[in-house]
């Protein structure tokens, strides 16, 4: 399988839901996910970031920022997959982030 470039990303909606407390614990080695979110209320194309995606207790820390979301929602659904990834997350001046990198994989 050869690899496209990558695409680096803020989650978005992370002060939502009680999320900053979870990004607060976060070490940024967890593992991490996309998933798309077709029966969101808001945007049914909405895609989130799980992170701990391969155990009993994922967590969903937000969402794949707009217009993005459309992008990635559009290569999920032509089979496209890719390799995520954390780069860094935590409090910055008390407020939570996640940065996100994901890579494309051809098929």
């Amino acid at each position: 399988m050869s690899t496209l470039p990558t695409i680096n990303f803020n989650v978005a909606g992370v002060t939502f839901e009680g999320r900053d407390k979870f990004i607060a614990t976060m070490k940024g080695t967890e593992p991490v996910a996309l998933a798309a979110q077709p029966q969101n209320q808001f945007d049914p194309e909405a895609v989130g970031v799980l992170v701990n995606w391969d155990t009993e207790n994922p967590f969903q820390v937000g969402f794949v920022p707009k217009p993005l979301n459309k992008v990635i929602l559009c290569l999920f659904q032509n089979g496209i997959r890719f390799s995520e990834k954390i780069t860094s997350c935590g409090l910055y001046s008390g407020k939570p982030y996640v940065s996100i990198e994901i890579t494309i994989l051809k098929k």
